[in-house]
């Protein structure tokens, strides 16, 4: 993940290492589930795709206990689990995936 822009924050990840292995790293594992790790736990949700250019994010949720320490990491945490359930949205332009919702918009960058 890039960055996260929701509820007038923006909130940008860095290149830091996180306790969690893959944080912020999205990755789809099969044809309806998706991982998407914080920077503490491990998290992941369930998509489907609607009609084009139409994703519907459910269920996306930490699935481990570990509070984060950092106040900055603690904030990106808390939003982007409360954000990715209202993406309905996708777009990809060059090598970014963009989730939109009306919360703003959640960029990911190929690696």
């Amino acid at each position: 993940m890039k960055s996260i822009d929701s509820d007038g924050a923006v909130l940008t990840v860095s290149e830091d290492e996180y306790f969690r292995e893959h944080a912020y790293v999205l990755r789809f594992t099969s044809d309806s589930t998706f991982n998407l790790n914080t920077s503490v736990n491990l998290a992941q949700g369930n998509y489907s795709f609607n009609q084009k250019n139409n994703i519907s994010i459910s269920n996306y949720q930490e699935y481990t206990e570990v509070a984060a320490v950092d106040t900055f990491e603690k904030k990106l945490n808390e939003l982007l689990i409360k954000s990715m359930n209202k993406v309905n949205k996708y777009m990809i332009i060059e090598n970014m995936l963009i989730f939109e919702g009306g919360f703003g918009e959640i960029k990911f960058v190929k690696i």
